[in-house]
């Protein structure tokens, strides 16, 4: 797990990813440590994967039912939702 590498922008969407997880997590009393959160997170990061529903998931895998990891529109509106945008490459090939 690298947790370098990423723009600002990045690391401020999968924060608050993590924060929206962290609380609902808390609300539903699941067992999962913030610790394992973060590791999952950026193991699923590293692969390149930045799409919230699909980062959610990796987080969350064993912890709950696959359909109640799916994120739902009442989940999307209690905790929020905004889409982790992606560095731009051609950038930072320059």
């Amino acid at each position: 797990m690298r947790m370098y590498g990423y723009t600002l922008l990045e690391l401020e969407a999968f924060y608050d990813l993590l924060d929206r997880i962290v609380t609902e997590a808390a609300e539903r009393e699941l067992r999962l440590p913030v610790y394992d959160m973060i590791q999952r997170l950026f193991e699923a990061a590293d692969t390149g994967e930045r799409d919230d529903a699909r980062l959610r998931q990796a987080i969350l895998r064993g912890v709950v039912a696959p359909d109640a990891v799916q994120t739902t529109s009442e989940t999307s509106q209690r905790y929020g939702q905004t889409p982790i945008q992606r560095r731009d490459e051609s950038k930072e090939a320059a």
